[in-house]
């Protein structure tokens, strides 16, 4: 850091005090000291409120209740209790929150649960309504930054209450227009190296401090008016940024630099910076008052927090490494500043916790509402003052009336205002993201849209996939069981099903394939969705218009369609993902009597006031082959459901399974029928809602079998023991559960006691006696200290004695002493006596 040339300018204050007031607890002690960059405190002078936050708490207090929670009588130093008109839990970790100019809005900035940086929008009369149990946000806003991004800034326009001026920690700045939503009304990039932000006094104009010290003046479309140069006091070997800066007047900036690599050793400093007038020809001055607050604490993230009271010609400074608050002040000439030093008793300084521990602020701010006078003594009062209000650390708020006794000092309180009843921005049902807000989750597709001339049924979903490479003879033909048995239907169901090759026909309650070579199909009746899984990776298809007069699927250039329910209609929209090449992927291992398989999922309403029945699993078998293969899927941990149809598939055979929601029983019926010599696809189709009555297909003559669940069950155990990965796997997992039952065996009879309580009483008294013996050991030590001292002094008086006796003996031995003694006279009293 540097040091200004020229000496600070102090003076001594008397007639300015910080008077103490009670403090008041709001949240509860925390364990760990908050260490990134916040200001979770803002006072409404407008409505007389006071709100403050931690982690995801907000406490919403009338300020006239805090006033007086902090001036009852007593020990100014105790804590006491103050009832919040509102508590609200937010949807992310607050570090800042700001009111804006009309103080109807409170923005609270945080990260998400999935760390993502969110800045919500509260309207401050939906906080205080007490019959609404939910509060949220009316608009949200995520900005376009980097994972794990901070707000570093936050600033609301002094005079336009949907103006807000963001500075994020990677460095990007926005300038927001909050109306029912959020829009970014200006931006600059992350490269822009912006770590704070501040409005002019008149709105006009927004101050940016950078990350190379200098400070830019921009207008409200981030256009560069001005620069503000690094001050010349500060060496290019130990370079500083811009850590906050509070534009004072048109030319009066005060700015906190801080070491550029962001160490927290080196506390900030606070400048003056003066720039020149139009008519006067001189540079910009800087008076540096150096590290005014005297920060000590290394730990956390260093914040200037300034708060100019302009009618009084002052600023309070405050750092989040310390645990005082300084002033500067103009001097009687009302242009240079100069540093307030304030008696001891007059200080405001941050309580220590019960383990005296220093307490940091979090939060600064002035109320100017109090209406009451300040009782100095029975004598004397003064009139109302304003209130400066710290949070600390600890979750205390310690409040301090701020007496100007200097002459001419005006009175800053106004009352407070009742807040209004119309004009209240409703909570949104969805917190808006980016630029654009999201309406519901089912918005996902905006952006598809219906062709023109064509409309798909309602809360349909289609997908298509290219043509399959491979065909077959064009007289082949397939029928599938219709479903056979009902439950209580859903709202809507969705559906997923591969197509047979373009030459065959296939037939579903759901939709029907044209003759051969149309490969058309019809769209689902209404209330249901449907989706065309892609078959076996060597091959696939795609469905063309269809020439049916059936509403068909609507492709686009991702391979999705969809169509929303008409309004009024209880159907929800449905969806459907996949794709050609990377989506879903089905195969199975060809059969004799087979070349390819295809799975579809598929449901449908089914008709009302039927009568439910048990869940069935049908499926025609095919003739007597010698082993079934089995079939892989490649989404069986995402599709659990059916992970138990996977192990029992036969190819070239439609396999469907249903459920209810209470199943009684279970049963699988499979139709046998002649083999196909066409390649057609299997298809397995889950319904979310059941049909009527199970019925055998009109082209199956064989009757059916039934096979036990218990059955279904050993074959999946068969093909778990045959299959080497599953075999691997429970061997880890036998291996694994014995070691761990050798551990819990070994420990189990484990004594972790350490010694007998009769053990722990002898400690104890040894500890006594030993620490009685030291307290022995120190006395006696003290007592022989105190006695050498006094043989030393002795020492030293001997040792001089002895010495004034050797040149007393010396010179008895020297005559030229003695002849001088015979010559000198006698006193008057020996001459007497010799007389």
């Amino acid at each position: 850091m540097g040091d200004d040339p020229d000496s600070i300018p102090e003076r001594e204050m008397k007639d300015f005090q910080f008077r103490q007031m009670k403090k008041i607890r709001v949240f509860e002690a925390c364990v760990d000291l908050p260490k990134q960059r916040s200001s979770l405190l803002c006072v409404s002078n407008k409505y007389g409120l006071t709100f403050a936050g931690r982690e995801r708490d907000l406490k919403v207090f009338w300020t006239r209740d805090v006033i007086a929670a902090g001036r009852q009588e007593g020990n100014p130093n105790h804590t006491v209790e103050c009832s919040s008109a509102a508590t609200v839990t937010v949807a992310v970790a607050m570090h800042h929150m700001a009111l804006s100019s009309d103080e109807l809005t409170l923005c609270v900035c945080g990260a998400s649960e999935s760390s993502d940086l969110t800045l919500d929008f509260y309207d401050v009369r939906t906080l205080l309504k007490k019959d609404q149990q939910e509060k949220r946000p009316f608009t949200s806003f995520r900005p376009p930054s980097s994972r794990d991004s901070l707000v570093q800034d936050l600033k609301w326009s002094p005079v336009d209450p949907t103006r807000l001026a963001v500075c994020v920690s990677d460095g990007s700045m926005m300038v927001l227009d909050v109306q029912d939503s959020v829009s970014v009304f200006a931006q600059l990039p992350a490269s822009t190296g912006i770590t704070s932000v501040c409005w002019s006094p008149k709105g006009k104009q927004v101050s940016a401090g950078k990350q190379d010290a200098t400070v830019v003046q921009f207008t409200p479309t981030l256009q560069a008016k001005k620069v503000i140069p690094c001050p010349s006091f500060y060496s290019q070997d130990h370079p500083v940024k811009v850590l906050d800066v509070l534009w004072l007047s048109t030319f009066n900036f005060a700015v906190a630099y801080a070491a550029a690599d962001g160490s927290l050793e080196t506390p900030p400093e606070l400048v003056v910076v003066s720039l020149p007038k139009k008519d006067e020809k001189r540079g910009e001055r800087y008076l540096n008052f150096n590290d005014l607050v005297y920060g000590t604490c290394t730990e956390r993230q260093h914040h200037y927090y300034l708060c100019h009271i302009e009618d009084w010609d002052l600023v309070l400074a405050a750092s989040a490494a310390a645990i005082e608050v300084s002033i500067i002040a103009k001097q009687e000439d009302k242009v240079n500043w100069e540093l307030w030093l304030l008696e001891d008793a007059s200080r405001a300084e941050l309580p220590v916790t019960e383990n005296n521990e220093d307490t940091l602020p979090v939060g600064v701010a002035i109320d100017y509402t109090s209406q009451e006078d300040i009782q100095l003594s029975d004598e004397k009062r003064l009139p109302p003052a304003p209130t400066l209000m710290l949070l600390s650390t600890d979750g205390v708020l310690c409040p301090f009336s701020l007496l100007n006794l200097n002459a001419g000092a005006k009175q800053l309180s106004v009352p407070a205002a009742p807040l209004p009843e119309d004009g209240e921005r409703a909570p949104a049902a969805q917190s808006s993201s980016s630029a654009a807000p999201v309406s519901a989750p089912s918005s996902i597709f905006t952006s598809f849209s219906a062709p023109p001339g064509t409309a798909p049924p309602p809360a349909s979903l289609s997908f298509t996939a290219p043509p399959p490479a491979f065909t077959a003879p064009a007289s082949s033909s397939f029928t599938a069981p219709p479903p056979a048995f009902t439950a209580p239907p859903p709202a809507a169901s969705s559906s997923f099903t591969a197509p047979p090759p373009a030459s065959s026909t296939f037939t579903s309650p759901a939709f029907t394939a044209p003759p051969p070579a149309s490969s058309s199909f019809t769209a689902p009746p209404p209330t249901s969705s449907s989706f065309t899984a892609p078959p076996p990776a060597s091959s696939s298809f795609t469905a063309p218009p269809p020439a049916s007069s059936a509403p068909p699927p609507y492709p686009t250039s991702s391979g999705f369609s969809f169509s929303l329910p008409p309004l009024g209609s209880a159907a929800p929209s449905g969806f459907s993902l996949g794709s050609s090449s990377a989506g879903f992927s089905f195969s199975a291992p060809k059969p004799p009597s087979s070349d390819a398989s295809a799975f579809s999922f598929s449901s449908s309403a089914p008709p009302q006031h039927l009568p439910a029945v048990s869940p069935i699993i049908s499926g025609p078998k095919a003739p007597a082959e010698p082993a079934t293969p089995a079939v892989r899927m490649n989404l069986t941990d995402r599709f659990s459901a059916v992970d138990t149809m996977t192990s029992v598939p036969t190819p070239a055979q439609p396999f469907s399974l249903t459920s209810t929601p209470k199943p009684t029983a279970v049963e699988v019926i499979g139709p046998t029928g002649p083999a196909l010599k066409p390649a057609v696809p299997a298809v397995m189709s889950r319904s979310a809602a059941p049909p009527a009555a199970l019925q055998k297909p009109a082209s199956v003559a064989t009757p059916a079998q039934v096979v036990s669940v218990k059955a279904l069950e050993k074959q999946l155990q068969q093909k778990k023991e045959s299959d080497p990965v599953m075999t691997g796997i429970m061997e880890e997992i036998a291996h694994f559960q014995k070691e761990l039952d050798d551990l819990k065996s070994r420990c189990r009879n484990a004594d972790f006691r350490v010694g007998s309580t009769d053990d722990m009483k002898d400690l104890r008294k040894d500890s006594e006696n030993f620490h009685a013996f030291t307290l022995e050991i120190k006395e006696t030590t003290e007592s022989h200290h105190g006695d050498i001292s006094a043989l030393k002094t002795s020492l030293l008086e001997g040792f001089a004695g002895a010495e004034e006796a050797r040149a007393q003996s010396e010179l008895n031995r020297d005559k030229d002493y003695l002849q001088l003694l015979y010559k000198k006279p006698l006193d008057p009293r020996r001459e007497e006596q010799l007389k």
